[in-house]
Order: C-alpha cells, then sequence, then structure tokens
C-alpha cells in the first residue's frame, strides 16, 4: 500500500487542480484513483479526499452565479407574466407561474397543464378552460383579492 505524503498547502492547491480537472474531463474513480497513486504515492482515501474538496470548492464556486442565475430568471419570468396579462393572455400565464414556482422550489412534483384550488370554489382545472373562461375567472379571483385588501398591480411591480 502506498505510503501517505505530507505535502503543503501550495502542492495540496495543485493536487486538487489537476483532480478537478480529471473529474471536468470525464474521468471516473478508478482512473482518477490509478493516476493519483502513481503520480503522488498517496492511498486511495486520500484520493476520495481530494475528489471530495473538488466537489466541494465547484459547488462554493458556483453559489453565488446560481444566485444571480436564478435571479435573473425569477425577475425575467415576472416581466413576461406582466406582459401576457397586459395582454390577456391569460392560458399563456400559468406555464410561466408553474415554472416560477418550480425555479422557488414551492412544488416538489409539477404536473404539466394542471393547477387545481380545492376548498371554497372546489376543483378548477385550468388546462381545460378556453381563454374568455380563464379571464373571467382572474377577474372574479381579482375581485376576490380587492375585497381582501390585495392589488395584483402593485403585487406585479415589487
Amino acid at each position: 500500500m502506498p505510503k501517505e505524503n505530507k505535502s503543503t498547502q501550495a502542492e495540496m492547491l495543485l493536487r486538487i487542480e489537476f483532480v478537478t480537472d480529471l473529474l471536468l474531463n470525464g474521468a471516473n474513480y478508478s482512473m482518477i484513483r490509478d493516476m493519483c497513486t502513481k503520480k503522488w504515492n498517496v492511498t486511495s482515501r486520500q484520493v476520495d479526499n481530494y475528489i471530495s474538496m473538488c466537489y466541494d470548492q465547484m459547488v462554493e464556486d458556483m453559489q453565488p452565479v446560481r444566485q444571480k442565475n436564478l435571479a435573473k430568471a425569477l425577475r425575467q419570468r415576472d416581466k413576461l407574466v406582466l406582459n401576457l396579462m397586459s395582454k390577456r393572455a391569460y392560458k399563456d400565464v400559468l406555464p410561466v407561474l408553474t415554472d416560477i414556482a418550480k425555479l422557488q422550489g414551492l412544488y416538489e412534483q409539477i404536473q404539466k397543464h394542471e393547477l387545481t384550488i380545492k376548498g371554497v370554489i372546489g376543483q378548477v382545472d385550468f388546462s381545460k378552460m378556453s381563454d374568455p373562461e380563464l379571464a373571467e375567472f382572474i377577474k372574479s379571483a381579482e375581485k376576490a383579492l380587492g375585497i381582501l385588501g390585495i392589488d395584483l398591480a402593485e403585487a406585479g411591480e415589487s
């Protein structure tokens, strides 16, 4: 079994960079293990540590980018919803709202073309509604929200 060498911090960073390149170029675990044990005389356990550190670093590096991309995607969809509502393309709004909910993690599973509301008004399947029916439903919903003191125009601006 290879003897584990103590490496400096600089060597460690170079090794992690090397293993990251291998991972990004499609090398599998056994390829990485073989290359690392031969190149640096390290154990399989140490190779596991290098791989783990690579993934941790990738996640850390991408987190700010991911948050910015998510924020941008949500803003674009908000703008699209407002645009569709102003054109009274109500049937096209639901898929965008569903996508927003998915991006925000509000649903674990989304079923295509189906949104149901249960409770006082019963169950409503939007996928089977015509544009005029959707328009009437939205008017009723806006009226109900208005009674509750919720203004959709103000909610869309924020």
